[in-house]
């Protein structure tokens, strides 16, 4: 996996639509980002930990932040969020993918707070 940098544009089923210089109207970003992971809570490992939640958190996170300045320069638009189900009840092995999508779904509630009107 790359630096968490670079997550945004590493993340799997990243789309992501920016302004151009002819584009004003309202901007439309959508973002379904998962890395799978199907690993024991007792063998979890950093690494395997940092990947998901990379792909999951910060590769999302990253393209909300890069969404809504282009909403600020187009004067509108939303954005819409992939979790899981896994969020809210998790399986055998789940744990890591669980507790990303988990916690996706806090910062998608901190956005809506920060970018609503």
């Amino acid at each position: 996996m790359q630096g968490y940098g670079e997550t945004a544009l590493a993340a799997r089923d990243l789309e992501l639509v920016t302004p151009t210089s002819h584009l004003t109207t309202p901007t439309p970003a959508r973002s379904a980002a998962g890395a799978p992971c199907t690993v024991p809570v007792e063998d979890t490992t950093l690494e395997s930990w940092n990947e998901v939640n990379g792909v999951d958190l910060v590769g999302v996170l990253l393209a909300i932040e890069h969404a809504a300045r282009a909403m600020k320069t187009t004067g509108g638009g939303s954005v819409v969020v992939t979790s899981s189900a896994a969020s809210l009840v998790s399986y055998p092995g789940f744990g890591i993918y669980a507790a990303g999508k988990a916690g996706l779904n806090g910062v998608v509630r901190a956005a809506a707070f920060d970018l609503g009107k």
